[in-house]
């Protein structure tokens, strides 16, 4: 589950060092478009921007490459229809 206190590492290096994106509030209050290219070039909205000091920061590279590697080979198949 997540909690008010989760962030996600940051995913642009454009804002301050020890921020990340607070995953609460990013899925309360989605931005209205994912501008990709927006978000490499200049970064995140402040508005979801948290300090990381004291609360459980997860690893999203490391969490999509686990799915990935889920449904990667000889039974991502079956995997995938449980799951569906």
């Amino acid at each position: 589950m997540i909690s008010d206190d989760d962030l996600a590492t940051s995913v642009s290096d454009k804002h301050e060092e020890g921020q990340g994106p607070n995953l609460t509030n990013l899925l309360d209050d989605p931005p209205a478009e994912w501008n990709w290219e927006r978000i490499v070039a200049e970064g995140i909205d402040v508005k979801y921007l948290e300090v990381e000091q004291g609360k459980q920061v997860f690893n999203l590279n490391s969490a999509v490459f686990e799915v990935l590697t889920m449904f990667n080979g000889p039974f991502g198949f079956p995997i995938s229809s449980r799951f569906n």
